[in-house]
Order: structure tokens, then sequence, then C-alpha cells
């Protein structure tokens, strides 16, 4: 099969991978964390532009952080430009250590006796991702705030990561986008998806009404469960 260049690619998507707040590194490099874990991850780092090989063997973190907080602060503008439940949030990525000491016997040459010392060595570098409410000042856990704000903040993370790659043409297939939101960040997913659709086509399926214009019914298909199997309708009168 010889596929030509130009032809657009299809992008099907019936799981939404929810990032954790904590991020092992290293376990993203050897991709051992888990499937869902490791491919959001992965699109975050990518976005940011980060080698992962390279973090881990430096020394000195300040240009991976200059490139987080630039993607940090990319994320936030554009996820508060829908995500209008509240809007004082904003993200905020850090490079945090795991270190462990280990006792190694030494001479002291000045007295010839044996001394233990104390080596410190990193064994871990994680990624913390946190949400900082400005006008508190307090920050928590990206776990500890609602699934549905995780969930629309991870699903903008995968659409970002797409959007950087200009060389390809994708027709993007949603399988019930938006379960875990309610009625107003359905309505907010919408506008994502509306402004998205200027440079992709979307086909999405859902049981939501929230999820579906009454402006833009002629945009919806029905389908139906027959006897003689499924059959697709223009028609908004089936069910």
């Amino acid at each position: 099969i010889y596929l030509l260049p130009n032809l657009p690619k299809f992008l099907y998507y019936d799981e939404y991978y929810a990032l954790p707040s904590r991020i092992s590194i290293e376990s993203l490099q050897k991709q051992e964390l888990d499937d869902e874990e490791q491919k959001t991850a992965k699109a975050l780092f990518e976005l940011a532009d980060i080698d992962v090989n390279e973090l881990v063997n430096a020394d000195n973190y300040e240009d991976f952080k200059a490139e987080l907080e630039a993607t940090q602060a990319t994320i936030t503008e554009e996820l508060f430009k829908y995500w209008e439940t509240n809007k004082n949030l904003e993200i905020i990525f850090d490079i945090d250590k795991v270190e462990e000491t280990e006792n190694r016997t030494v001479r002291n040459p000045y007295n010839n006796q044996q001394e233990t010392v104390k080596d410190v060595k990193i064994v871990e570098h994680v990624l913390d991702i946190r949400v900082k409410n400005r006008t508190l000042g307090v920050s928590l856990p990206l776990k500890n705030r609602s699934k549905g704000f995780n969930w629309f903040f991870s699903f903008l993370v995968w659409f970002k990561k797409i959007q950087e790659d200009k060389k390809n043409n994708y027709i993007l297939l949603l399988d019930e986008p938006g379960l875990n939101l309610h009625a107003t960040a359905q309505s907010n997913l919408l506008k994502f998806l509306n402004d998205l659709s200027e440079d992709y086509q979307i086909i999405y399926t859902t049981h939501s009404p929230f999820m579906i214009k009454s402006e833009n019914l002629n945009k919806v298909r029905t389908v139906l469960e027959t006897d003689k199997g499924s059959v697709v309708s223009d028609s908004i009168q089936e069910k």
C-alpha cells in the first residue's frame, strides 16, 4: 500500500489520558510508566522541546526549567482561554530531585584511621505539576484539582502537541469527549473544538445534549441500531 504524503491522517481517540502530578523522568526515559501516563507525559516533554536523555544526564537544570516555564505560560494562556470555571489558576512546572545517601568507608591519610563518609547521589528526577490559585497564593498538585480540570488540561496538552506538527493534515476522531466535564465545561470544550476545526476536520460521538449547539443541528448525524445493522441518518427526529 502506498500512502501519498498529502493525504490526511486519521487520529482516533477513545480514551483520554490524564497527566499525573509527578512524573518520574527516569521511568519515562525507560518507558516504565503506565501506558496512559507514558503517552501524555511524552507529549508534554515534546511540547516543551526537552530531550529526556539530556535532562537525566545534566548537572544544571536552569535551561530545562526555562523551557518548562515557557511551556507552562503557553499552556496556562491557552487553557484559561477556554476554561471559564476559574480563571484565577495557573499551571506550574518544576524539576524535583530524589536523593539517596550512601555510607562509604575511607581511610583518613592524616591519622591512618578509617572513617565513614556520606555520599549523596541523585537517584531520580521528577517533573512536578502543580496548579496555583493566584488569588489565594496557594498551589496544589494537579491530581488534587477536579477530575474534569485534569482531563481538560491533559486533553489540551495532547492537542497542542498535534498542532506543533505542521507537516501532517489530521482528521480527528473523538469518542465521547468531555464525559468528566459539567455542562459549562462541555460548552468550553465545544469552543476549543470549534477553534481547532479551523485547521482540522473533527468528528466526535456524544450522548450529551450539552455537546451539541442548537444552531448547528445541521452538523449532527444520528446513529441508530436496527435489525439490519447500524444506520447513520441526518434526521434528528429519529430518537
